[in-house]
């Protein structure tokens, strides 16, 4: 994501509160279906996703903040996924990400729309030439 605001972090937030109350919901309701691995990790990411939403979005860390949430929210389904192999039942489906609009396709071109306008600019004088023509 190329920009984000304090207002993305927040629906973030909201999305992984929900996704992780169920989850946790079906684990600690199935726990004689888990091996030890799974209640480790149940309780690591207990303790990832509650310091995560103690961090109030910041327009400032934005970036930062919505990295580190989606980061954070695939690790959660990647544990629902390994939950669901144990045979818990109940748990939430990741979210798929949808087709990429034109803007989308556009947004993700620019940094090497960039790149190539810069090597053009400080390319030696035979290559800016034939690059006029």
């Amino acid at each position: 994501m190329p920009f984000v605001t304090d207002s993305d972090v927040e629906v973030l937030h909201t999305r992984l509160a929900s996704e992780w109350t169920t989850i946790e919901s079906a684990a600690t309701g199935n726990s004689a279906k888990l091996t030890p691995e799974l209640l480790a990790t149940l309780g690591t990411l207990a303790t990832r996703v509650s310091s995560y939403l103690g961090d109030a979005p910041s327009l400032l860390r934005a970036g930062v903040q919505m990295t580190t949430g989606e980061s954070l929210e695939r690790d959660v389904f990647s544990f629902a996924d390994g939950l669901r192999d144990a045979g818990v039942p109940g748990l939430p489906m990741a979210p798929s990400e949808g087709p990429k609009t034109a803007l989308d396709k556009i947004v993700d071109l620019a940094p090497w729309a960039l790149v190539a306008l810069l090597a053009l600019e400080y390319a030696p004088r035979p290559v800016r030439a034939f690059a006029r023509r």
